[in-house]
């Protein structure tokens, strides 16, 4: 992010890592891989009821529902896209949609989340801010599951401020 770049509707975040498109592909697009490091539960539905198994990829049209770890907190949502290899595209709340693209680099998978925010959100710069933060986190999670198997979240305390509150 620079000067000339900056917005409060949207930002890109981006992580190198050291596994195969189809395993990331795993971890960006199905409940099972994308629980592993950004939520605590992911729920994928097909338009025609059914929930997809965990290791299933989310396709274009499913609803999902996405529960935090220690939070109340839940949101739902739906897939614009899915490519089933190295694009999906979501809602994100009633607020914004995210992207996640893959792509190869050296060996390695280039893994870019982009978000882009609702204009007309009463609190641009809080939801700029801690959504910013947050996946920063979450990607850096996401690089130590797959590289380490070592899950940065914190599982046994429930304290607000803690980096995955």
């Amino acid at each position: 992010m620079n000067e000339h770049k900056f917005s409060l509707t949207q930002f890109e975040r981006g992580i190198l890592i050291d596994i195969s498109m189809e395993e990331a592909y795993k971890y960006a697009g199905t409940s099972d891989g994308i629980s592993k490091w950004f939520i605590g539960e992911a729920i994928y539905t097909a338009p025609d009821g059914h929930t997809r198994p965990g290791d299933e990829p989310a396709q274009k049209g499913d609803k999902y529902t996405f529960n935090w770890v220690y939070k109340d907190l839940s949101l739902s949502g739906e897939v614009l896209d899915a490519n089933g290899k190295d694009f999906i595209n979501f809602t994100f709340g009633g607020t914004a949609e995210f992207n996640i693209k893959l792509s190869e680099l050296d060996g390695r998978v280039f893994f870019n989340l982009s978000q882009i925010s609702n204009p007309d959100n009463p609190m641009p710069e809080l939801a700029h801010i801690n959504c910013y933060v947050c996946w920063s986190f979450f990607l850096l999670n996401l690089k130590s599951v797959a590289e380490n198997g070592f899950d940065l979240r914190e599982w046994d305390y429930d304290m607000e401020g803690l980096a995955n509150w």
